[in-house]
């Protein structure tokens, strides 16, 4: 694998090779990990609106705006890491290419491993290593 083609998501911050790091918001991070989790399967907008946004009012625009943003912060502006499948969903084809680190992980040790993850283990996964980040940022 191309090395410059990795991606490495450090809590919130998106590390490229080659080019400045840049941070994800919070509903970026988590649909990017949801993406992810279930590479290379597709991941509808009904299941976006259901383990993101649980139960609040979520647009088609709010979904393409958030995908848009991830897209130009992971450097995707030919929509080859993020697939659109049209009036469907998205999907990510090679979940090789991320490597998402926790705050207190020596050199590569992916929070996300290389078997099905569902939603819900991604947020208690997620929120959990923020949680930890902010509380060590905070007493340091």
């Amino acid at each position: 694998m191309d090395l410059d083609k990795r991606i490495t998501i450090r809590n919130l911050n998106v590390l490229i090779p080659s080019r400045k790091s840049t941070r994800l918001r919070w509903k970026e991070y988590q649909i990017l990990s949801l993406l992810v989790a279930n590479s290379p399967e597709l991941v509808t907008r009904a299941e976006i609106i259901e383990s993101i946004w649980k139960g609040t009012y979520c647009s088609d625009s709010t979904i393409n705006q958030t995908i848009k943003s991830i897209r130009q912060k992971i450097g995707d502006s030919d929509h080859t890491i993020i697939r659109t499948i049209p009036r469907l969903g998205y999907k990510v084809e090679n979940r090789a290419i991320f490597n998402f680190l926790s705050d207190d992980s020596h050199d590569e040790e992916p929070i996300l491993g290389s078997g099905y993850i569902s939603s819900g283990d991604i947020q208690q996964e997620s929120s959990e290593s923020l949680a930890e980040g902010v509380l060590l940022q905070r007493w340091k």
